[in-house]
């Protein structure tokens, strides 16, 4: 009485349970206890713990559409919830998001489905072939094992093994097929009521549900040493069962073991636990892709598995009957590799759309969505992380949205000029990057535009631009014309002009001026000024204008010097007066040419010109006059007495100062030289080596030098009288 009580209150819970969660499994908790019937357009669920009767079954869920099978298995389809309802009617697999049946798109040409953790299976039961559907695609077949055997329909376990129930002949038999559709083990089933077509089948692990086309049409069993003995349950309407995926059924044997979890995710590690019987002595493990990939002992504790697959794991046991051994089956599942892509440099007030990598997962972000793109506009810089699942498969990812602050571009300098003038323009804010329209970079241009010009700066703070805009007007200058740079020697009083712009001028400095704004002022004041005449604009774009006047004293300049004559190598003294300052040209044979009395010694015929100027080096007066030069005499006489009367004794070259003899020598008529000499204070004294000569004709040889340098040759015979 009290197993009653307690087994009602469980009903009743689980019916609470029911109506007050959201229509979808929950394969790791009480839901695996139990078995789906799909009856209808109706899912219900009967707890094996209860007895059949009102209330056990109850309704799970109303598709509200006839389904065609049911199955269930973990996540085949991106988006789909794990575990959930599957059914192939139409052709087509559907699944059940919580609230109606979805559509995978992938097809299947037979109805009668079972569910795993990767595969869902589906019999035509008239001919025996079976079709295996991944998720990816569309359903493959796999084999044949046989029609018209009945039930038509399949369980699958925990490790995508499938079970087909053969109740053709009594007794009958489950025959268990690995994924790969290879026949691996059989039961004997007892009790079974003949079927060759329709019905319905399932299994939790050793026990069996079967549902035929009798009356009882429901009966169940647990499967002992390889045995199991179907006893009748009741009545129940039903087309198919579906059951969690659970552990897998096992005929008897010697060596058993257990593993921790039958499905992993690449990456980790799971337990194998020993099971055997008969007290085994040895044992020996492989694990083909764990590591160790090898083990000895009773239990080898924790395998790590690091790339997907299905991995048939092999226990070979000693015993004192003799050995056995036995495999399982483990299913490494793929680990997404999480990553997000997207914009994550943004300016302050842009979005950015971040999207979840790979495809075709399920995902929950940190702000709890669940789409694969997501679209922000945060204020700062924030961090986002994502958690990527398929199937039992998860990872995560992170990224951080870098925000910058948009800078405020702005530009400060004279946006008003003149013509000709420049502006510095500086943008803002400072220490960051510039781009003018100019093509600079720097943070300030100086310009000197000829038109009014508007100039544009780009302003960038990291990844984030403004720009500003300054516009320079430029005013033309007002263009004018004014007197000449003047000289007046006169010492006068000298009028200026200034024309153009607006007629309206001042001049400064304004002393000895007539007038200050006035166009046509009269200057007054002796020596160098430079007058100033601005040209007034309303703009304030006022051109000045200059000039420069020279007004000079008055002065006589009086040359005191007329034509003369000299012989070459005498001296004039030059002399004039009434000027400031003297030059005299040509400079040639002058003591110092700016002297107003230098001293003259010319070796040619000159003619010399004074200019006489002001204090200011302006205003000349000229004056000149000629000096002839002649050339001095060279004497020699044609005869001579070298008596010693002390008359005529000595015959020698007579000349003016300045010339120099180069060359004296004297021949008798054969020609032979009987005295030279380059002195001109020398002659000869009618001797020759001490030897008076006799009287006779003799000849000579002179050459001359002139104080201007040139030369003479002179030639001629002399008369020696004794």
């Amino acid at each position: 009485m009290k197993k009653y009580c307690y087994a009602l209150a469980v009903l009743c819970f689980s019916l609470l349970n029911y109506g007050a969660q959201a229509q979808l499994l929950n394969c790791a908790g009480f839901d695996s206890t139990l078995v789906f019937i799909h009856s209808g357009s109706q899912v219900q669920a009967y707890d094996p713990a209860l007895p059949l009767g009102p209330g056990n079954p109850s309704v799970f869920l109303t598709t509200g559409t006839p389904m065609g099978g049911l199955a269930i298995a973990y996540n085949l389809n991106g988006g789909a919830a794990s575990p959930t309802f599957y059914t192939n009617s139409g052709g087509v697999y559907q699944w059940w998001n919580g609230a109606a049946y979805v559509t995978t798109g992938h097809s299947v040409p037979v109805v009668n489905p079972g569910g795993g953790v990767n595969y869902i299976y589906s019999i035509n039961g008239g001919t025996g072939e079976v079709w295996k559907y991944d998720g990816a695609a569309n359903a493959t077949l796999l084999n044949n094992i046989g029609g018209n055997t009945g039930p038509y329909d399949l369980a699958v376990d925990n490790q995508d093994n499938f079970y087909h129930m053969i109740a053709s002949t009594q007794p009958g038999k489950i025959e268990k097929y690995n994924p790969a559709g290879v026949l691996i083990d059989s039961f004997v089933v007892n009790g079974n009521r003949i079927q060759t077509a329709g019905g319905g089948f399932a299994m939790i692990g050793d026990m069996v549900f079967a549902v035929f086309n009798t009356s009882p049409s429901f009966y169940s069993g647990q499967i002992i040493n390889g045995i199991v003995n179907l006893l009748p349950v009741g009545n129940m309407s039903a087309s198919d069962l579906a059951t969690c995926p659970s552990k897998p059924a096992k005929s008897i044997s010697i060596a058993d073991f257990s593993i921790s979890k039958y499905t992993i995710c690449a990456g980790e590690c799971v337990t194998f636990t020993d099971l055997s019987l008969n007290n085994p002595t040895t044992w020996d493990w492989t694990f083909p892709g764990g590591v160790p990939g090898t083990a000895t002992g009773q239990n080898p504790g924790t395998v790590c598995f690091n790339a997907p697959g299905t991995y048939d794991i092999k226990l070979l046991i000693s015993y004192a009957g003799g050995v056995d051994s036995t495999t399982r089956t483990l299913i490494v599942l793929p680990v997404p590799v999480a990553s997000i892509s997207g914009d994550l440099d943004i300016c302050m007030g842009e979005s950015t759309t971040l999207t979840a990598n790979p495809a075709g997962m399920s995902y929950l972000w940190s702000n709890a969505d669940t789409a694969q793109n997501i679209v922000l506009t945060p204020l700062t810089t924030s961090s986002y992380s994502l958690i990527v699942t398929q199937g039992i498969c998860a990872d995560t990812a992170s990224a951080i949205v870098q925000v910058y602050p948009v800078p405020v571009a702005s530009i400060t300098g004279d946006t008003v000029l003149c013509q000709g003038e420049s502006t510095t323009l500086t943008a803002g804010p400072a220490g960051i990057n510039y781009q003018w329209s100019t093509g600079a970079t720097n943070i300030a241009i100086t310009e000197t535009p000829n038109v009014s010009t508007t100039y544009s700066v780009i302003v960038t703070e990291a990844i984030c631009s403004d720009t500003a805009v300054a516009n320079v007007t430029v005013f033309p200058f007002a263009v004018g014309s004014i007197i000449k740079d003047t000289l007046i020697c006169n010492g006068e009083p000298i009028q200026l002009w200034v024309t153009g712009g607006n007629g309206n001028y001042q001049w400064y400095p304004a002393n000895n001026l007539s007038c200050e704004f006035c166009p046509d002022p009269v200057a007054t004041a002796l020596g160098s000024a430079t007058y100033y005449a601005v040209l007034l604009d309303p703009n304030g774009c006022q051109d000045t204008l200059s000039v420069r006047i020279e007004n000079h004293p008055p002065f006589d300049l009086i040359l005191h010097n007329g034509d003369t004559t000299i012989y070459q190598g005498d001296q004039v003294q030059l002399r004039a007066s009434g000027a400031p300052f003297y030059y005299w040209t040509p400079s040639q044979y002058l003591s110092y040419s700016q002297s107003n009395s230098p001293i003259a010694t010319p070796f040619e015929d000159i003619t010399y010109t004074v200019t006489g100027v002001s204090l200011l080096q302006g205003c000349p007066q000229t004056d000149s006059f000629h000096i002839k030069v002649l050339q001095q005499d060279v004497v020699l006489p044609n005869a001579f007495s070298p008596n010693g009367d002390g008359l005529n004794d000595v015959f020698r070259v007579t000349a003016r100062k300045y010339i120099n003899v180069q060359e004296f020598k004297i021949f008798n008529r054969w020609g032979t030289e009987i005295f030279s000499t380059q002195d001109i204070s020398k002659g000869w004294d009618g001797n020759y080596k001490g030897v008076a000569q006799d009287p006779d004709v003799y000849y000579y040889l002179v050459r001359v030098a002139y104080p201007n340098g040139k030369t003479q040759f002179l030639r001629g015979d002399l008369t020696l009288i004794r």
